[in-house]
C-alpha cells in the first residue's frame, strides 16, 4: 500500500521536528505485517507548537510541495 505521508514522516526525523502520529494511522507503522494494518486515510499528526520546531515543519511540507494556508482562504 503507497504512503503518502512516508516522506513527511522521514523527512520530520532526519530534520528532527519533534512531532507523534496518532490514531489508526500511528498504529500502522508499528504493524508487523499486512495482516494487522487497519485501512484507513485518517492522518493525524501533532506537531510540538514550539517556534523552531513549527518553523522546521513548514519548511519541509512547503519543499514537498503541500499547499500551506493559515485562516480564510480566499
Amino acid at each position: 500500500m503507497l504512503d503518502p505521508y512516508l516522506e513527511v514522516i522521514k523527512n520530520f526525523n532526519r530534520y528532527k521536528v519533534k512531532y507523534v502520529v496518532i490514531g489508526v494511522s500511528g498504529f500502522n507503522y508499528f504493524a508487523k505485517d499486512a495482516r494487522e494494518m487497519v485501512v484507513t486515510y485518517d492522518y493525524d499528526i501533532f506537531i510540538n507548537p514550539e517556534f523552531s520546531n513549527v518553523k522546521k515543519t513548514i519548511k519541509i511540507l512547503k519543499r514537498l510541495d503541500f499547499n500551506l494556508f493559515c485562516g480564510e482562504k480566499n
